[in-house]
């Protein structure tokens, strides 16, 4: 298994989002496991969202390349706004899960959001990636 320098870059910018939204929800009374459960949902589904936004981006080029591509995730293609989805449908479960309504928690993740997403772009200017 290779470890690439982008993925550990862009891990540790959602922990770095994570870390701020937990502290953040605290200082804003929100219950207390929400953000393990925002961490739990929010993971796989951007990810997976992601891969699927890119894949229907280039449809032609991924039939081409056939289903079995889309779980191969080391070859590349992720989109952000697929990633924004999973999260935004994380939120959506988090809230849901936890009995508290989606409006505070989205709030509560719109700096954290923000700080995950400056990272992540700044992971892609040093490890040349995201261009185009």
């Amino acid at each position: 298994m290779q470890i690439y320098p982008y993925g550990v870059w862009l891990a540790l910018a959602s922990l770095a989002g994570l870390i701020f939204f937990a502290l953040s929800a605290r200082k804003r009374g929100l219950k207390a496991e929400t953000a393990g459960w925002l961490g739990v949902t929010a993971l796989p589904l951007s990810v997976l969202l992601a891969r699927l936004f890119y894949c229907l981006c280039r449809l032609t080029w991924f039939c081409e390349q056939g289903f079995g591509w889309f779980f191969r995730m080391t070859e590349g293609g992720f989109m952000m706004y697929g990633a924004l989805l999973g999260v935004l449908l994380a939120a959506g479960i988090t809230a849901k899960v936890t009995g508290q309504k989606v409006f505070p928690i989205l709030d509560t993740l719109a700096a954290p959001g923000f700080l995950t997403y400056a990272l992540g772009r700044c992971g892609d200017l040093i490890c040349s990636q995201g261009y185009g």
